[in-house]
């Protein structure tokens, strides 16, 4: 069996274990958890490229409007993860930013990346390692669900295992590569 032979299948076998694999490609291909709380009516757009959330908004139903929702996309991660991507906020709310927050979260807890007091587009390239196995999201606070809805778009998004699992991967493929050598030989 010549090394080629030997590489293919335990090539695929670690990266089906998680030990190779590192997502830098398509948003879509990761798989994201969408909820809205409080019966917010946001709506997020998951697509190879990008992720889209666009707030909460009631404007044509009194009977809804001014009740804080939160929509959210979350994905669960591995802890040395390396999470970056590049965002770009706009508002339409008659009351700016401070009515619809564009954030992260991290098990639950939220931060915002969007500043208040702004009718302004505003971006930003954000990045985080996981010291934990969590659970990462993008969400859209959306504190009065009146008067107009903002949106984020999110791009370059790439979430990358630790750095030392990759060497510890090399070395195990090695030791596979060196026992089908001494077989043959």
């Amino acid at each position: 069996m010549n090394a080629r032979t030997l590489f293919r299948p335990v090539a695929a076998a670690l990266l089906a274990a998680g030990c190779l694999a590192a997502h830098a490609g398509p948003v879509d291909a990761l798989s994201w958890t969408v909820a809205n709380t409080d019966g917010g009516n946001g709506v997020a757009t998951i697509a190879p490229d990008r992720l889209t959330l666009v707030s909460a908004d009631f404007t044509g139903s009194p009977d809804q409007a001014f009740v804080p929702t939160l929509l959210t996309a979350t994905v669960a991660l591995a802890a040395g993860t390396t999470i970056s991507f590049d965002w770009a906020y706009t508002t339409a709310d008659d009351g700016g930013s401070n009515n619809d927050v564009f954030g992260w979260l991290l098990d639950g807890q939220f931060q915002a990346l969007s500043a208040g007091d702004s009718f302004d587009p505003q971006s930003g390239r954000f990045s985080l390692v996981l010291d934990h196995d969590a659970v990462f999201g993008l969400a859209m606070n959306s504190v009065d669900g009146w008067g107009g809805s903002a949106t984020a778009v999110v791009t370059d998004f790439a979430a990358v295992p630790e750095p030392a699992t990759l060497p510890l991967a090399a070395a195990a493929l090695g030791g596979l590569l060196l026992a089908g050598k001494r077989r043959r030989g």
